[in-house]
């Protein structure tokens, strides 16, 4: 067993839970309104009638399709991947909790495939809402070492939601990031390989390089991409992911003190920060705090086996 790589496997799905549950509090909210509550937040805090480390749908999605993976017989057979997505989807929608703020493209998408209709036809035209993006890490994971998989997956479970070009773009460069992280990638490396995979008319590219633009300040960038588009989602989290590459805590912050969708950017950046960092980057008390933390770590062992089933022990 690779102790490190599964390490990694854990940090992204705790991260990105973790991203989740502490932005929750904010989402909604306006900088100002954000500062006058907490000043910055940085802690997992009480939101709703939910205890502090209580994720959203984000998460709850996020679980739904790792879930979906590991259950499938056969990862590379994409009709068999779809069907497991599809069935994924199908439950959350008869299971979800109403208080963990779900979005209308999730459940409307959701509920026309408990109706019967086809993945292809279920999504939202031109739905480009961050439901795509936010919960899509798992697909990075199972299938760093395949990207032709890995981008067909990552589009195939947002466009049964979301039909929009723009945020299963996005979902498949996070996808990708999460992958190349996982990997052991550094961040340069990593950005490169993205600049060249995406296609050039990618309309995800528009909010890649706004996340690397160095010469824009990240309390710009935070108001220019609220997030609630699956391109901002994707450019605002890469943002506070690599000005803070090395500080879990500190990208993660940054990330849900915005005025905008702040527990899908933490989910986002969480997810990628966990990847590249592991569980062990992670603050231990956030950690022991986030609500199911156990299955959590047990369905991270379970994508790890079904990377090592598609890669073999050494890959």
């Amino acid at each position: 067993m690779n102790t490190q790589l599964l390490d990694k496997f854990k940090g992204c799905l705790i991260g990105a839970a973790i991203g989740d549950a502490m932005g929750a509090p904010t989402e909604f909210l306006s900088l100002e309104a954000i500062q006058r509550a907490w000043g910055f937040l940085d802690d997992l805090v009480e939101w709703g009638r939910h205890e502090a480390g209580t994720w959203t749908d984000d998460t709850e999605m996020m679980v739904k399709l790792a879930e979906a993976l590991v259950d499938a017989p056969n990862l590379l057979d994409k009709q068999v991947v779809a069907d497991r997505i599809c069935e994924a989807w199908r439950q959350w929608k008869k299971e979800y909790d109403p208080s963990r703020a779900p979005g209308n493209s999730c459940l409307g998408g959701a509920g026309r495939l408990v109706a019967g209709a086809h993945w292809t036809e279920s999504g939202k035209p031109n739905g480009n809402g961050c439901g795509a993006v936010m919960r899509v890490a798992p697909v990075g994971l199972v299938f760093a070492n395949h990207p032709e998989m890995l981008a067909w997956t990552a589009h195939m479970q947002g466009f049964a939601t979301h039909q929009g070009e723009r945020t299963n773009a996005s979902a498949v460069a996070v996808a990708f990031l999460v992958g190349r992280l996982l990997l052991g990638d550094d961040w340069d490396s990593a950005l490169d390989a993205l600049d060249d995979a995406m296609p050039q008319d990618s309309p995800a590219r528009e909010y890649f390089y706004g996340a690397c633009d160095q010469s824009t300040p990240l309390a710009k960038k935070l108001d220019a991409y609220r997030g609630w588009d699956g391109g901002e989602a994707f450019g605002a989290a890469l943002a506070c992911a690599l000005e803070y590459h090395d500080d879990f805590g500190q990208a993660v912050s940054h990330a849900i003190n915005s005025p905008g969708d702040s527990d899908s950017l933490g989910c986002i950046c969480g997810a990628m920060l966990g990847a590249k960092l592991g569980l062990a980057g992670i603050p231990a008390h956030w950690v022991d705090r986030v609500e199911a933390k156990d299955e959590l770590v047990e369905l991270a062992e379970g994508l790890y086996r079904c990377y090592v089933g598609l890669n073999g022990e050494d890959a």
